[in-house]
Formats: C-alpha cells, sequence, structure tokens
C-alpha cells in the first residue's frame, strides 16, 4: 500500500480538507480590506498547482523502458507467425497499466487463425499483475497509414 496512488490522492484531499477551513476563516474577517480577493487566491493557487502537477504526472505516464521490453518479449515468443511488431505502449492506469499492442500477422492467414492469436496474446498479457486491460490490434502489412495521428505536432 506504501506508495500507492490512492493514499497519496487521498493525503493530498485531507491536506486541503484541513487548510480549506481556515482559508475560509480568514475571507470572511477580511473582505473590508482593499485586496481581500488576494488572499484567498494566495490559498487556491499552490493547491491548485499541487493537484495540477500531482494528477498529471500521475496520470500521463507510461510504462518504464525496461517493462516495454518485457512485453516485447512476449510479443515476439508468443507466436511464431507474427511477423513485426509496430506498436508496444503502455499507458498508467490507476496502479496499472492499458497496453496497446499492434502486430503484422501474414496476409495469407484465415481470420480464425489471426483472431485466435489475437486473443490468446490480448488474455497472455492481462494475466500479467500490473496490466488492467490489453488491446491488440492486428494487420497484414507494415506499409499502411497509422490510423491515429497525434493531435499535438
Amino acid at each position: 500500500m506504501r506508495g500507492s496512488g490512492g493514499l497519496r490522492t487521498d493525503s493530498l484531499d485531507y491536506r486541503t480538507e484541513l487548510l480549506s477551513p481556515e482559508a475560509t476563516a480568514e475571507n470572511v474577517r477580511v473582505p473590508s480590506e482593499p485586496l481581500w480577493w488576494f488572499s484567498m487566491e494566495e490559498f487556491k493557487l499552490p493547491e491548485s498547482h499541487t493537484y495540477s502537477q500531482f494528477g498529471l504526472g500521475y496520470l500521463l505516464r507510461t510504462a518504464p523502458p525496461e517493462y516495454l521490453a518485457k512485453l516485447t518479449y512476449l510479443i515476439w515468443n508468443h507466436h511464431e507467425e507474427v511477423k513485426h511488431i509496430e506498436t508496444v505502449r503502455a499507458y498508467k492506469f490507476g496502479s496499472n497499466y492499458f497496453v496497446e499492442i499492434h502486430i503484422v500477422l501474414p496476409g495469407e492467414m484465415s481470420l480464425g487463425e489471426a483472431h485466435t492469436i489475437r486473443e490468446t496474446l490480448q488474455e497472455k498479457i492481462e494475466k500479467l499483475p500490473e496490466v488492467e486491460r490489453a488491446f491488440v490490434h492486428v494487420d497484414f502489412d507494415i506499409t499502411h497509414k497509422p490510423e491515429h495521428k497525434p493531435k499535438v505536432p
């Protein structure tokens, strides 16, 4: 439990709940001063910055290179018909990862065979204790355009 995202979020929330009444009490007695709003913002800005930095840092993390290498190894050794690995991504989702995989299988392979390889790979990856959900996409060639272009250049 130590260092878990849920505990860190709760502790940040409790800290804010402890400090909020103090800021409110100060703002009740200060409105007669010309810059009364400054006292209120003095509290809100640091707290909102702390929340945003913590939240973005926690939510937008990808898996370390060592973990991506482990996933790549599992994919390559999953089935002899895997001809190419286009993409291996893992994004933090709470304490676990969402995993996105794109592989290339032979074009002449039947749909049933391709589906079985994809499904068993997905199940294998989802059995890893640190994986929340895995998505496996199958293509038959590597010359196509990417399905999803990044929105940010």
